[in-house]
């Protein structure tokens, strides 16, 4: 809610703000000083905020859990190239690869999509356990963690572009379809491995990991 401290309506929608607050519902509030009834002298004056809202507003929520990151929380990354960014264990780019899920995950109607960023633009995999490795804790691997045990799956390779990749597309299975989750349901676990082609970074094995995401299936 935004109404111009000059406008003839500041009252009621004062008087509104002060109802929702009373509800508990949560809602932004701003008053722009020397604003009248004019919607786009009323843009102008929030600037930025004005799309700072649309972009929290319109977001995807995120479908699942985030565990194993690399900021020291699980195991240390063996280089001491630890990421406070909420990814996996820092990369030549100097922060970790951070892997985000979104979508339905409903096996009637399974719209999930993984995204890892920011990654170099190189080789990845994106691939499903069925455990969390070392109840979570994960061990080390390459430059990172891994942090996916028990029976694994590899969904598919990608090739990151502007330090961006995803699974899936239009053209890839339904992760659910993929990973052979039951009918039942149940939880999964997923990573991105990814090669990091910088022989000065971190020890010579030039491959990383990114955080763990945990996602529970429903029929």
């Amino acid at each position: 809610m935004a109404t111009g401290q000059l406008d003839c309506m500041l009252a009621n929608h004062t008087a509104l703000h002060q109802h929702l607050v009373q509800l508990a519902i949560a809602h932004s509030w701003s008053t722009p000083p020397g604003i009248d009834h004019n919607a786009l002298a009323l843009l102008q004056a929030l600037g930025p905020a004005n799309w700072d809202f649309y972009r929290t507003a319109l977001a995807p929520q995120p479908s699942g859990s985030s565990f194993c990151l690399g900021d020291g929380s699980a195991l240390p990354c063996p280089c001491g190239n630890a990421s406070l960014n909420g990814g996996g264990c820092a990369s030549s780019l100097g922060v970790g690869a951070r892997l985000t899920g979104y979508g339905s995950t409903s096996l009637l109607n399974d719209t999930l999509t993984l995204e890892v960023y920011p990654v170099p633009n190189t080789t990845l995999i994106f691939f499903q356990g069925v455990d969390p490795l070392n109840n979570g804790a994960g061990e080390v691997f390459g430059d990172g963690l891994r942090c996916v045990g028990g029976a694994l799956t590899r969904l598919g390779t990608k090739q990151a572009i502007a330090n961006f990749a995803q699974y899936s597309s239009v053209l890839d299975a339904p992760i659910s379809l993929r990973g052979q989750v039951p009918v039942v349901g149940g939880t999964r676990y997923y990573q991105v491995w990814y090669r990091n082609p910088d022989p000065t970074w971190c020890t010579p094995q030039t491959t990383n990991l990114s955080n763990s995401w945990a996602v529970s299936w429903t029929p």
